[in-house]
């Protein structure tokens, strides 16, 4: 009887410690910078650069539906936006023998195009940052990443 344990023990730690297989895997992302951390409310603009890491697996021969979302954090309602990946990497073709593409994906917020203006009950200077994802073209979704704070002045 014990050295059926034995043997069930050494077979459950051998298939454990077999390579796991990477399909599947979520995509993940890294923040990386901001353009500037202060803007003239309803004027300026500014960019948000990250750094993504998708599994080829995941890409279905298609990354042109890979999407990114981001909302800010100021706001007690939580408006979602979506923005397309970047043309080049919509055309971008998937390498042989590569578990994952990688690399950085910067984008450009406008003031006017996503609201980046004074509240009424803070004139004087707001506050906020953003949540950023990426869902992949199989629909899997990476780890959510803030950026650092951004300063709106009057």
């Amino acid at each position: 009887m014990n050295k059926f344990y034995v043997t069930a023990i050494i077979a459950i730690i051998a298939f454990s410690a077999c390579k796991k297989d990477k399909v599947g895997d979520n995509p993940t992302i890294y923040f990386d910078s901001l353009s500037k951390n202060i803007l003239k409310s309803g004027v300026d603009a500014f960019s948000i650069t990250m750094r993504y890491s998708i599994p080829t697996s995941n890409l279905l021969g298609d990354p042109s539906s890979a999407n990114i979302y981001f909302k800010q954090n100021r706001d007690s309602f939580d408006k979602v936006e979506n923005l397309e990946f970047p043309e080049e990497l919509r055309s971008f073709e998937i390498p042989e023998n590569r578990d994952h593409i990688r690399g950085y994906i910067t984008f450009i917020l406008s003031a006017d195009a996503y609201n980046l203006a004074l509240r009424p009950s803070r004139p004087n200077g707001d506050t906020l940052t953003f949540d950023i994802w990426i869902e992949d073209p199989s629909g899997r979704r990476s780890n959510t990443i803030t950026t650092s704070e951004v300063y709106i002045i009057p």
